[in-house]
């Protein structure tokens, strides 16, 4: 809770425990507003899974990412996005308006179809390795955010296009 008017449920894509302390939050404050993290096409998307949309490749580095994230979701058996949809319901159900406060998704896919070519051939290895590792291990979500400062400068050295992109534009 942040003072007495906001409070910030932070949530982990591929978590269950994430959409479960959405949905308790938003039920048990009764918000007027609930903001999600996330823009029109890709909560339309996650609504209308058998739709597709067409339009451009959204890119090798784009297809890494989502397909390193649906894949953790296959293990830890939370589809990437579930806290959305749950955050949307519990929101409809406690009569509160719901705000997409993210940039639109082609914005983003714009951007890292511009990162350099060696951040893009280290984000595409780095996510093959991820999906021959994951299998190895289960996730354990719970100290994930020990440390984040220092995970923070790791991934700004290791992907300064990235995190431009991701850290400091979009939020």
């Amino acid at each position: 809770m942040v003072g007495d008017r906001l409070v910030l449920v932070g949530t982990i894509h591929v978590d269950p425990q994430s959409a479960a302390a959405v949905r308790d939050t938003i039920l048990d404050v009764r918000p007027e507003v609930v903001a999600l993290e996330i823009d029109e096409a890709r909560l339309y998307a996650l609504q209308n899974p058998r739709l597709s949309r067409a339009g451009k490749s959204p890119g090798v580095s784009f297809l890494a990412m989502v397909l390193l994230e649906k894949f953790a979701g296959q293990l830890t058996g939370s589809a990437p996005g579930t806290e959305m949809l749950v955050a949307t319901e519990s929101a409809r159900r406690v009569g509160a308006r719901v705000e997409l406060v993210d940039v639109p998704i082609h914005t983003t896919i714009a951007g890292l179809r511009s990162l350099p070519l060696k951040e893009r051939v280290r984000l595409l290895i780095d996510s093959i390795s991820s999906l021959v590792l994951l299998p190895l291990g289960r996730p354990d979500f719970a100290g994930l955010t020990e440390g984040i400062e220092e995970q923070l400068l790791l991934f700004r050295g290791r992907y300064p296009g990235l995190s431009r992109l991701l850290l400091d534009l979009r939020e």
